[in-house]
């Protein structure tokens, strides 16, 4: 049963889990997650050309109106790629994606629907809510917003639940 699931897993974070009817609950770390069976889809690649993506059903749009459209860089949204990292903070370490999916309590089975911005292969933002010093900076210059609404609720959850988190970049994560 899924109590005796939830006591025999107290070392293991993710492995305690109950579906019925199309829906299931999962637990992470101390959080219970509960949404319809099957997680959101992965978030797509796609290429910036204007201030507006469409990501897909699950995953809504992301408006950024300073996007540099003359630039030359080559700017992309899509999923983390394993062993990624993203620096936080001026001359700071990159910090592994997945310490700093773990650091917002976001499961496993849910951080490749999560979009990360890369700019020439570099990761510039987490969602809506972690940002690379140098985006950060170009946001600022541009008094411009980058803003993520998703359309799954699972994913709104979690952009709410981020944004409400005061995380210190210097905070060693992990």
């Amino acid at each position: 049963s899924f109590l005796l699931q939830l006591n025999d897993s107290a070392g293991e974070p993710n492995s305690a889990e109950l579906k019925w009817s199309g829906w299931q609950i999962k637990r992470y770390l101390d959080v219970l997650w509960m949404h319809r069976e099957g997680r959101p889809d992965d978030c797509p690649t796609r290429h910036w050309t204007q201030s507006a993506l469409l990501l897909g059903d699950d995953h809504g749009s992301i408006e950024w109106p300073g996007f540099p459209v003359a630039s030359q860089d080559q700017w992309t949204t899509g999923p983390k790629t394993a062993g990624s990292t993203m620096c936080l903070h001026e001359n700071g370490p990159g910090r592994k994606m997945k310490d700093l999916f773990r650091r917002h309590a976001i499961p496993p089975w849910l951080r490749t629907a999560i979009p990360v911005l890369h700019c020439n292969g570099q990761a510039m933002a987490v969602g809506d809510w972690l940002f690379h010093p140098a985006f950060r900076r170009l946001l600022a210059e541009q008094d411009s917003d980058y803003t993520w609404r998703p359309a799954h609720p699972v994913l709104q959850k979690i952009r709410s639940d981020s944004h409400r988190q005061n995380i210190d970049p210097h905070d060693a994560l992990g």
